[in-house]
């Protein structure tokens, strides 16, 4: 069961990942076009998703143990 429970969390955590490489990718390419204001838009929440992504990450591979 623990086994099922810790594959179920990184599969979360990958996702997550993955959300948020679409929006820091959505952030560059909107930087590259000079839309700074796009940029922003997609980029805060790209940072944020990162941040709380890799919280989230460790937390899952912590709890393996």
């Amino acid at each position: 069961m623990a086994r099922r429970e810790l594959i179920q969390g990184l599969g979360l955590a990958a996702l997550a990942l993955l959300f948020t490489a679409m929006l820091l990718y959505a952030a560059f390419v909107a930087f590259g076009k000079a839309d700074y204001g796009r940029a922003a838009l997609f980029g805060v929440p790209g940072l944020i998703c990162l941040y709380w992504s890799i919280r989230f990450t460790r937390t899952q591979l912590a709890l393996r143990d």
